[in-house]
């Protein structure tokens, strides 16, 4: 189903919005993060403290960026994220910031389609967004350097992630 302007507009004021931000927002605070590039591995790290979670990089057949799955046993659950490693260097982290929101947010399940217009898609997307390019640090990087590809780099997200997320800040 395809949500129009005005669906996607209510959903990014809505409360799950900030929840999504908070949420990536408390990680990184707990994980000890305040500069960019975020380190994935520290966010790998301090998820595994929590949880059982296993990240992989292989190449995953079709079209999908990466996979979540959940195995729950009587007592306990693991978790593994597949990332595609036939996507671009640059798309990689979000995926996995994305696949993390998941996670964290309790979703049932990932449909495989980032664009689908649900809203845990869109919640994933917003949290991956907040993780990898914290509203915080990119307010204070842009002033000192005014230029996306730049930005994007010291990012280590696309140029597209960082505009996107500029746009959730009101900054462009």
């Amino acid at each position: 189903m395809q949500r129009n302007d005005t669906q996607k507009d209510e959903l990014d004021q809505g409360p799950r919005k900030k929840f999504a931000q908070t949420l990536a927002r408390r990680l990184l605070k707990s994980a000890e993060i305040t500069e960019a590039p975020v380190s994935l591995e520290r966010i790998i790290n301090h998820v595994q403290m929590d949880r059982k979670l296993t990240v992989i990089m292989e190449k995953i057949p079709g079209q999908l960026s990466g996979i979540m799955v959940r195995i729950k046993d009587i007592d306990q659950e693991s978790i593994s994220i597949g990332i595609n490693a036939d996507e671009p260097w640059c798309r990689r982290p979000y995926t996995l910031g994305h696949e993390i929101g998941h996670i964290l947010m309790e979703h049932a399940g990932c449909s495989g389609d980032h664009s689908d217009g649900s809203y845990e898609e869109r919640e994933a997307q917003i949290f991956a967004g907040e993780l990898l390019i914290p509203a915080a640090l990119i307010k204070l990087d842009l002033k000192k350097t005014p230029n996306i590809p730049a930005l994007a780099k010291r990012y280590r997200v696309s140029e597209q992630a960082l505009t996107i997320q500029m746009k959730q800040c009101k900054l462009v």
